[in-house]
């Protein structure tokens, strides 16, 4: 059994962990190549990334829906794609490119449902990627600025894109927008009297950037807010370790703690507050956990079976029904699971 040593969060315990337990889908055992999770939306639907073990390989956007893999429909000109999350509509946003090489531009797109991808506004640069839609259509993500090596957070609503500004500094970039309209990410602040260029967590409410802080340590940033505009991220501890933390207005940012081998990182959040992310054990690698109800879970011990050979390192979205996208491992493949609650 791991340990944990944490703020708010308890370790489980097998009684715990016997009122927990999840059927876990490899869902591209069908595909010998790698496949990263992105999204876990309405009736268990993933947005995921797919493409084969070798260097600068073609990757493809797929959802996974109906026990299947369903390839997006590339827009013009793309040779390769990513889908980043989708609504309750079944609209896709991500990203794609025209080439396999390193050096071709990234742009941000969007597939509304059933359609190819359509290219979106950008600021000019290298790398613009759109990350969340919410369902009125308001999707966010970061963009490259041209001639420069800064990135901003942006809006897209109503054909057009908005510069989200950031916290003082050049830098900025929003990771989900829930259906209030309220956007999660982080933004650099103006540089400290010794020329420390730190980043905070950061929510944007009407058109305001709010510095959300950390958890003593110099860095953090936001993944995401759900309906209740709770946000969940990653912040530097005054210890030097990087530990998940869970954000609401009026108790501020408190510490989600970490299993045995000190850091974690929080990835997403339901309407229900359980929250999923990784955390690393004492050996240095990561296991996917997901705190609830005041304690913290490998996941790797709630799954009924899992694939032999197969480990659970890291759980990137729950949706409101409680299931959980995770990516796993073995000595040769990344795949993507679902976990569905028993």
């Amino acid at each position: 059994m791991l340990t944990a040593g944490l703020t708010e969060f308890t370790p489980s315990s097998f009684a715990d962990e016997n009122d927990n337990k999840f059927v876990c889908t490899d869902i591209n055992k069908n595909f010998e190549g790698n496949c990263e999770a992105r999204y876990i939306g309405l009736a268990g639907k993933v947005c995921c990334r797919i493409g084969a073990k070798t260097p600068h390989s073609s990757t493809f956007a797929y959802l996974y829906f109906d026990g299947a893999m369903h390839k997006l429909k590339p827009g013009a000109g793309a040779k390769q794609d990513d889908a980043r999350a989708m609504n309750d509509q079944g609209d896709v946003v991500g990203a794609q490119a025209s080439g396999e090489d390193p050096s071709v531009e990234i742009v941000p797109c969007a597939w509304p449902k059933d359609t190819a991808a359509a290219k979106l506004d950008s600021l000019g640069g290298f790398v613009s990627i759109a990350y969340s839609i919410n369902n009125s259509d308001q999707i966010v993500g970061s963009c490259g600025k041209k001639d420069s090596r800064d990135e901003r957070a942006v809006l897209w609503q109503g054909g057009k894109m908005e510069d989200l500004g950031t916290l003082g500094g050049p830098n900025s970039a929003a990771d989900c927008i829930n259906d209030r309209g309220d956007i999660a990410g982080g933004a650099s602040l103006v540089p400290d009297a010794n020329g420390v260029r730190a980043a905070h967590a950061c929510l944007w409410q009407a058109g305001k950037a709010n510095d959300l802080g950390t958890l003593g340590g110099i860095n953090s940033s936001a993944h995401w807010v759900n309906s209740s505009d709770t946000v969940v991220g990653v912040s530097d501890t005054p210890s030097g370790n990087r530990h998940a933390f869970i954000y609401e207005a009026g108790t501020g940012m408190h510490d989600l703690g970490a299993f045995s081998g000190g850091a974690s990182d929080a990835f997403s959040i339901n309407a229900s507050g359980e929250i999923v992310g990784s955390s690393s054990i004492v050996d240095g690698s990561d296991h996917a956990c997901l705190w609830k109800n005041g304690t913290i879970y490998d996941l790797n011990d709630l799954v009924t079976v899992t694939p032999p050979g197969w480990i659970l390192t890291s759980a990137i979205s729950i949706n409101n029904a409680g299931q959980i996208a995770c990516e796993g491992t073995n000595d040769k493949w990344q795949h993507t699971f679902v976990l569905t609650p028993m």
